[in-house]
């Protein structure tokens, strides 16, 4: 008999099964789609490191020289123009610029024990292919440590042959032994390569890594020196004899403080922090960590809205349960309907979510290789995330379910038999009808109603906080791209940079004269130094009011905003800066809304004056017509940037476009179930206010009133909390991986959650309603013995 009015019961109730069905299932099958994806590269990569011999750390060296070195440029090297980059070296005198780096790693190696580290040396260059603009990044190949790995094919070992990242490959249609040209050479596709301090194909400040329009290349080392391109380097490192916390504590924290390489060393970053090189560690354990956690959040709603609705049946069942009770059923024999329909409920659909996730997982392993350059494997299923994804989650239910039963259970027969009425006063109640005073009678139990279910009440808005968060989430990634790159873009009125070898031509029409350097030291810190005239045409700097600050430059100087969230720095913050050997004291005056780069910007004439001896120095120009090649070292393109960045925005626009249905829904169907449960329990207040004459819009005042006043509440008090967790994600990622993600909440998505509370609120609760009309009131008397 209990079977089947448990049964009747969960009939009626299926909009909601069906609901909280979805939620059980996404905890599943987000869990295993996370676990099993991640698992398709984890093993694989770890090997690929293993093999290539994977920095455990890097360090950024100075493009600028120490006082001694220019001793040496003068003395030893006879180096007599002028030089400003130990890069610009080079390509006067290759032996003297090997022994400065010698020398910097010797210095370095003779301070810190147990180091070995070694160069790496690339190109940036552009082509064409397709039509559509490639930046590739030639490296040279490191003998130690970062050792290139083939994925297939062969390195270069002829002239005119190149390796190429296969996920390069694959997003443009070519194979081994295709052709393309670069600078009118034709190159032959030797292999597919991959290089361990590249897991990201992160090749500047803006955050790029498309691997359609990127990537990695290798070549011979005598075609890597003919290649025009400006050299630059960077030093990778691995230690023995330490721990990652011990090397944090006893190396990064304090090289800062030797003297005899703090002069050079601008940075020294360990590999999990790295985004190019190690934010894929971070990712695969965040990608799991973030797979388990919302799978138990989401199993945690689940369960909330299994005991409510498992205690609303009880209570129906109460009378039902003391005559069994008193006739020597045991509370086993009692329990059994219930915890199998529970049963039933979860187990088929946590494994449902299970096989989804794990039909989904190769996708999710793929939307890794969208980004990350990295090995892979085929996806094997494993009994450990089948038992965490499906059985642990079930676990959970059962427990706390089979609590909420035993609860009923544990009462006496006789109690069971009297029936209760939710008209108890708590100390809550009394408090706020006291603070109501003499209002009207719909008004005070528009409160009073909840308060008297203060467990169930205070479930309801735990739900509601989450459902909001997720909705509140989904909105601040909306345009995140935009803010990221393209705003700096929009707000600038230059389309070409061009950078000079010696003299820069004169200027024409609407182009401005800069100063840029690519290295200084900022106290500690290194950053690039923009200088740029206070009345410009082609770059104005914006705060992040969008008022034109440019002019407190003549006061001191601006900074980006990626700058001011990695270093924590506020306005009026005094620093030194150091360039080459010239150190100067600056104060911030502005932060400039620009989110690419650690970049400080500061007036020409003054730089030219401190560098100089003349305000008229400049050694690149901001153009808004074309520049011609032979009148520069280097041009730079605004519409080849952002001709890269399109397949990126598409990525993001899709992965931010699914996250917001999947949260909105997900958020939905949470209010959903919650409302239609809750007001379903107050079936019973309705029929009676019924009985005692109140009308329809009475009676939605005090029952619903309630719940969307305070659901209301709930979705404003959200605001600042989201806020606040945005800001902190915000800043962990400039600190902990110099990623910047300019989260944001604007007014107009509080309006639209609102709106998505407010709509959803009242599908659930005519829903609901409709079952209430058909409670006769004669039901309602015998309930409450009337």
């Amino acid at each position: 008999m209990l079977y089947k009015n448990v049964f009747r019961t969960l009939k009626k109730q299926y909009i909601q099964l069906l609901l909280l069905g979805v939620i059980i299932t996404s905890s599943s099958f987000i869990y295993s789609t996370m676990d099993y994806g991640v698992s398709g590269i984890l093993n694989p990569t770890e090997e690929y490191f293993e093999i290539s011999n994977q920095e455990d750390f890097a360090v950024n060296l100075a493009d600028y020289f120490t006082e001694q070195e220019e001793l040496y440029l003068s003395e030893t090297c006879l180096i007599t123009e002028q030089v400003f980059t130990l890069s610009m070296l080079k390509q006067i005198d290759k032996s003297c610029y090997y022994n400065i780096l010698d020398n910097r790693l010797s210095l370095i190696t003779s301070q810190i024990d147990d180091i070995v580290l070694e160069v790496r040396e690339y190109k940036d260059i552009f082509y064409e292919l397709n039509g559509n603009t490639t930046k590739a990044r030639i490296l040279k190949d490191m003998s130690v440590i970062n050792k290139s790995f083939m994925v297939s094919g062969n390195k270069p070992i002829n002239s005119l042959e190149i390796a190429i990242s296969e996920a390069y490959a694959k997003n443009n249609n070519l194979k081994i032994n295709d052709e393309i040209i670069i600078n009118n050479e034709t190159y032959t596709i030797s292999g597919f390569v991959l290089f361990p301090d590249y897991s990201l194909a992160m090749f500047g400040d803006a955050f790029i890594f498309d691997n359609k329009s990127q990537t990695v290349a290798l070549v011979t080392d005598d075609d890597f020196e003919n290649f025009d391109e400006q050299i630059q380097f960077e030093v990778g490192g691995t230690y023995t004899n330490y721990t990652e916390e011990s090397f944090k504590t006893e190396v990064i924290d304090k090289y800062y403080n030797i003297e005899s390489i703090n002069t050079f060393v601008t940075n020294m970053i360990q590999t999990k922090n790295n985004m190019r090189s190690g934010a894929i560690y971070g990712e695969i354990e965040g990608g799991q960590v973030t797979g388990l956690g919302l799978s138990v959040l989401i199993i945690a709603i689940g369960i909330l809205i299994v005991a409510i609705m498992v205690s609303k049946i009880l209570e129906k069942q109460r009378g039902a349960i003391g005559i069994l009770k008193s006739l020597g059923y045991k509370n086993s024999e009692i329990a059994l309907p219930y915890v199998f329909y529970i049963s039933i409920l979860a187990l088929p659909t946590l494994i449902f979510g299970y096989f989804i996730g794990y039909w989904f997982s190769d996708t999710m392993k793929n939307l890794y290789l969208l980004f990350y350059l990295l090995p892979s494997q085929n996806i094997d299923q494993n009994l450990m995330t089948f038992f965490i994804s499906v059985i642990v989650p079930f676990a959970f239910l059962f427990f706390f379910s089979y609590l909420v039963i035993r609860k009923i259970l544990n009462q006496k027969p006789v109690d069971l038999l009297n029936p209760t009425v939710s008209s108890n006063k708590n100390k809550l109640t009394m408090v706020v009808s006291k603070l109501l005073g003499k209002k009207r009678v719909t008004k005070k139990l528009k409160h009073l109603l909840l308060y008297r279910s203060l467990m169930k009440f205070t479930v309801y808005l735990i739900g509601l906080f989450y459902a909001a968060f997720l909705i509140y989430f989904s909105f601040s990634m909306v345009n995140i791209f935009d803010r990221m790159l393209l705003d700096y873009y929009d707000n600038t009125n230059y389309n070409y940079v061009g950078f000079c070898e010696e003299v820069c031509p004169s200027t024409i029409g609407n182009q401005d004269k800069v100063i840029t350097i690519p290295s200084a030291l900022l106290n500690n810190s290194e950053v690039s130094v923009v200088g740029i005239d206070t009345v410009n045409f082609l770059h104005p700097l914006l705060d992040m009011k969008n008022d034109d600050i440019t002019t407190k430059l003549d006061d001191g100087i601006i900074i980006t905003k990626s700058l001011a969230l990695i270093k924590n720095i506020k306005v009026n913050d005094s620093f030194s800066l150091k360039i080459g050997q010239f150190t100067f004291d600056v104060t911030v005056k502005g932060i400039t809304k620009e989110y690419s780069g650690s970049k400080i910007y500061i007036n020409r004439e003054l730089l030219s004056t401190e560098l100089f001896g003349t305000d008229g120095y400049y050694n690149s120009v901001y153009s808004d017509i074309e520049l011609s090649d032979e009148d520069y070292a280097l041009i730079l393109s605004n519409d080849k940037i952002l001709e890269q960045s399109e397949e990126m925005q598409k990525i993001f626009g899709l992965m931010i476009g699914l996250l917001m249905y999947v949260s909105i829904l997900i958020g939905g169907i949470i209010i959903y179930i919650l409302t239609a449960l809750t007001i379903e329990d107050n079936f019973y207040n309705i029929s009676l206010f019924k009985v005692i004459g109140y009308n329809e819009n009475e009676i939605n005042k005090m029952i619903l009133g309630g719940y969307s006043l305070y659901g209301n509440i709930i979705f404003l008090i959200t605001v600042p909390i989201t806020f606040g967790m945005l800001k902190l994600m915000e800043v962990m990622m400039a600190r902990y991986y110099e990623l910047i993600l300019p989260l944001q909440i604007s007014w107009y998505h509080i309006i639209l959650a609102l709106v998505i509370n407010n709509v959803v609120f009242f599908i659930a609760a005519f829903s609901a309603k409709r079952k209430l009309k058909k409670v006769s009131l004669q039901e309602a008397m015998k309930m409450y013995q009337v």
